[in-house]
């Protein structure tokens, strides 16, 4: 049973009235003349505990049609034939998604889309099936469709606020394309899970809140069949000013290794195009000369800088934009890294066929470093092996006293790289690398020449080698090497072989630091190595594996992730990182990649004496705010909900939907008249029962008064 009109039902309080007037009675039932009252004014007889109902059949029959008036008036019917000819609303999956990335954070955004998700889940009914994520540069469920199921209707509201009070705009990215991809995956996967027999189908969408920025990601999308039942609904959040404008680091040059070049870009619909740019160190002090720029809409300009001298973190900001979340570029360490490179051997520097020639001229001068290579003797003093030096390369036989340095310096965490020249000289730092005493080393007997294999590409090393284009090292020819013997390699690790099997390059730990012994020279008389295009890179990844400098690693962009095992293989179990804001976060011992880039600014990573500093940015592509053409995501094969409606308006749609169905239920059914009818029916049986009992009643007569008439 239902009412149309439900508000008619307060008419039954009229029943009262009769009962009111069944107990306040103005005459008596009977007239009783008496002579020295009938000059007096006769006053109507109130209610008392004595007054009582004398006609109760009168009173049930006069309450009975108002109560039948008033429910004909609410227009009843029955909801059992409204599920038999009324077709209900089909249930409806729609899948949020919160844009929470770096642009949310202009101005009001971030209200507007909360204020959108929280009306949208508010108009959901019972029937809907709701999800919400949130992302950036990644994809996280803050309510599933399980979740939503599992939910008592009465507790959602309350939860997802709770839920939806917690997320806050991130520094992260905008990856829509990944977003859109898990949305549509869950809303697939929830129809496959649901009745296959039944007529309808729901009606499946995602909706997307964000501010649609053209920057957004959608690469993703490309590989990706959008699922035909699936629907993108698009709710734009807009600010009020359009103004926004980003930095964006450039790669130094080598040749101009001073200078520090950024790119200032202005988006499409930026009303602003004059800015102004200053250099501060970490603290804000500001450390140059505030440089004005000009920069058109849609454009960007390359800014060149000198860098302040003896600076280390450091921070490049933009004046004159209204949105300031990518107006400041954080960098790492301007100053270079000085290191040293101790060359143990008798060659002469400027011999091109000695060792010494090609290892001088193998660490060129870049924007972070500034590599000098140190002979045996400096001015007729011992260059000692100690922390200053980031790598010995040790070319000859080592007297007694220096083999004892370098274990030293071995075990206090250095690296060397002993190149056998001479089986003789091989011989000599055999203490080092085992402890049988009839370690010999041999020569090689090669017809030809051997070629290098079985290259381990996983080891730091030969990493940055592992791709196709770079792994083939067949082309390089060894005209001679030494043969080492199987009890130096017991405990070691080869990196690379010859062809005949013969290790070439090994690893060996000794104490905390590494030592790499390669079995043949890189000089023209025992290899090619040196004048291919292997030897520049290979030394420098030898270089870079000393655990007792400080390492400046490629500059990141929020999201990005650290890759860790470099800095597992250099031997190094505790690693420690510490943000931008002072806290540390101790990384576990199998930890392979580091993922909490979340904050903008200059991180650092401990390594036991090693450091390594690198500058975390939001993504440039943060910084164009225009707005995203639909059409880019139709010509990606999204199916686009081309009515664009608010679901909390559709939902409102669905409900006036649904009372217009009761209504043409209500007509059909017409109860209002049989009750109308009823109404009648009881009328004329009390009115007929009224004149049945007055004529029943006794008529009593008054004698007249003295003196009067009757």
């Amino acid at each position: 049973m239902g009412l149309l009109s439900a508000w008619f039902m307060a008419g039954i309080a009229a029943v009262a009235a009769p009962i009111l007037f069944h107990m306040i009675r103005r005459t008596p039932s009977g007239r009783v003349p008496f002579s020295t009252l009938m000059f007096l004014d006769s006053s109507p007889p109130r209610m008392n505990k004595r007054s009582r109902i004398d006609h109760w059949p009168l009173l049930l029959l006069r309450t009975l049609a108002l109560c039948l008036l008033a429910l004909a008036f609410a227009r009843p019917f029955l909801r059992a034939v409204e599920t038999n000819v009324v077709d209900t609303a089909p249930e409806r999956q729609i899948a949020v998604l919160l844009d929470r990335s770096a642009s949310m954070q202009r101005m009001d955004l971030w209200d507007q889309a909360k204020l959108v998700v929280i009306d949208t889940f508010a108009a959901a009914t019972d029937a809907d099936q709701m999800a919400l994520y949130a992302f950036d540069n990644r994809t996280d469920a803050i309510m599933t469709f399980q979740e939503w199921k599992e939910l008592e209707p009465a507790t959602r509201r309350e939860v997802l606020l709770e839920r939806v009070e917690k997320i806050t705009p991130t520094w992260g990215s905008t990856n829509l394309g990944q977003a859109l991809i898990v949305a549509a995956d869950d809303i697939e996967s929830l129809e496959m899970e649901g009745d296959d027999t039944s007529d309808k189908r729901p009606t499946s969408t995602v909706l997307l809140v964000s501010d649609v920025q053209q920057g957004s990601a959608i690469e993703a999308l490309q590989n990706y069949e959008w699922p035909d039942t699936v629907e993108l609904s698009v709710q734009e959040v807009q600010t009020n000013s359009s103004t926004n404008a980003g930095l964006e680091l450039m790669a130094q040059s080598d040749a101009d290794a001073n200078l520090v070049r950024v790119r200032v870009s202005n988006a499409a619909d930026s009303n602003a195009e004059e800015f102004t740019i200053q250099w501060t160190d970490a603290d804000g002090k500001v450390l140059k000369q505030p440089k004005p720029v000009y920069v058109a809409q849609s454009r960007s300009r390359i800014v060149s800088f000198e860098p302040p001298t003896g600076v280390g973190s450091s921070k490049i900001m933009l004046a004159g934009d209204m949105h300031d979340f990518d107006n400041t570029l954080y960098l790492d360490q301007m100053r270079k890294t000085e290191l040293s490179v101790l060359y143990v051997g008798t060659e002469d520097e400027d011999d091109p066929e000695s060792l010494r020639f090609y290892l001088a001229r193998a660490f060129p001068q870049t924007a972070a470093r500034n590599v000098t290579v140190l002979a045996t003797e400096q001015n007729g003093v011992q260059v000692p092996m100690d922390n200053t030096v980031s790598l010995v390369v040790i070319a000859g036989q080592l007297e007694a006293d220096r083999l004892n340095e370098l274990r030293k310096y071995l075990e206090a965490g250095g690296t060397a790289l002993f190149v056998a020249q001479s089986a003789a000289g091989a011989g000599s730092i055999a203490p080092l690398l085992t402890d049988d005493q009839d370690f010999e080393v041999a020569e090689a007997k090669v017809r030809d020449y051997v070629l290098m294999e079985q290259i381990d590409f996983e080891h730091p090393v030969f990493a940055p080698f592992a791709d196709a284009q770079f792994a083939d090292f067949t082309r390089i020819n060894f005209w001679k090497h030494r043969s080492l013997p199987k009890s130096a390699l017991a405990d070691a690790r080869v990196l690379a072989r010859f062809d005949d099997g013969d290790p070439a390059f090994v690893e060996k730990t000794i104490g905390l630091g590494r030592m790499f012994v390669l079995a043949t020279g890189w000089q023209p008389s025992d290899s090619q190595l040196a004048l291919s295009t292997k030897f520049v890179p290979l030394m420098n990844n030898i270089l870079e594996q000393g655990n007792n400098t400080a390492t400046i690693l490629p500059r990141m962009n929020i999201g990005d992730e650290l890759n860790l095992q470099p800095f597992r293989e250099s031997g190094s179990n505790q690693l420690a990182i510490t943000m931008p804001d002072g806290t540390t976060a101790e990384l576990a011992k199998d930890a392979t990649v580091f993922d909490g880039t979340t904050q903008p600014g200059v991180y650092q990573l401990t390594m036991g004496a090693r450091l390594a500093r690198f500058a975390v940015n939001v993504d440039p592509h943060e910084t164009d705010t225009s707005v995203m053409a639909l059409e880019q995501l139709e010509s990606l094969g999204v199916t686009m909900d081309r009515d664009n409606d608010d679901p909390a308006d559709v939902a409102a749609a669905s409900l006036r939907e649904r009372q217009l169905k009761i209504q043409e239920l209500e007509k059909q059914q017409k109860l209002w008249r049989w009750l109308v009818i009823a109404a009648i029916a009881v009328l004329l049986l009390e009115t007929w029962l009224a004149g049945r009992m007055a004529s029943r009643q006794p008529v009593v007569q008054s004698a007249p008064a003295q003196g009067g008439t009757t």
